[in-house]
């Protein structure tokens, strides 16, 4: 049952944004439980990311991936790590659960011009805080023992991501899961940044 709310959840995160042999980048990819249910959604995908944890990556590496895309993962910390990558070089760049551990605005400010830069279509980020629900995402972070001796979750106020749009280069929409069995999606919501938008209409 754990798979299949995850793999619903994701399917929903990623709402046909996926073609065929696209080259997806996850921000924070963890041990790729993400990116591997978008392989599932989409045969023939090319994966990358980065984590800030060397275990994590060396584990990736070692026995998660195919050898061909070894190359594609590294270790580093948002927004620096994302200099390494080239511009407009990744179809999608997603980034699930990782910004309510961003040390201030800014930064998360500067990772998400940075996912822009890398990105020739979409910066998916998901699983975002919603600050007017901050006391009771607070009291959940409180309520998990693995949780409640981090600092205190980021949130954003949907307005935060306007910023991303008033050049009119990109297009910016939110929109909460619709998967029933994701319990946080009232408090949480998932921005897509459509790079570049009137080129690909």
């Amino acid at each position: 049952k754990d798979k299949s709310v995850w793999d619903d959840y994701v399917k929903d995160v990623m709402n046909g944004k996926v073609r065929p042999n696209d080259r997806i980048f996850e921000a924070g990819c963890g041990v790729l439980a993400f990116l591997t249910a978008c392989l599932d959604l989409q045969p023939g995908l090319e994966l990358g990311g980065v984590d800030g944890a060397p275990r994590t990556i060396e584990l990736v590496k070692s026995k998660l991936v195919d050898r061909k895309w070894r190359g594609n993962f590294f270790v580093g910390m948002l927004p620096d790590c994302m200099s390494k990558v080239l511009d407009s070089s990744w179809d999608i760049v997603v980034c699930n659960s990782v910004f309510q551990y961003m040390g201030n605005h800014d930064q998360a400010e500067q990772s998400v011009w940075e996912m822009l830069r890398v990105a020739k279509r979409w910066v998916i980020i998901a699983d975002v805080c919603d600050s007017a629900f901050h006391s009771r995402i607070l009291e959940r972070q409180q309520s998990l023992a693995w949780a409640k001796d981090l600092q205190a979750y980021r949130a954003y106020p949907k307005e935060w991501w306007e910023r991303f749009a008033q050049s009119g280069d990109h297009l910016v929409s939110i929109r909460h899961v619709e998967s029933s069995g994701y319990e946080r999606r009232g408090e949480r919501y998932v921005v897509y940044i459509e790079k570049n938008w009137k080129s690909n209409s």
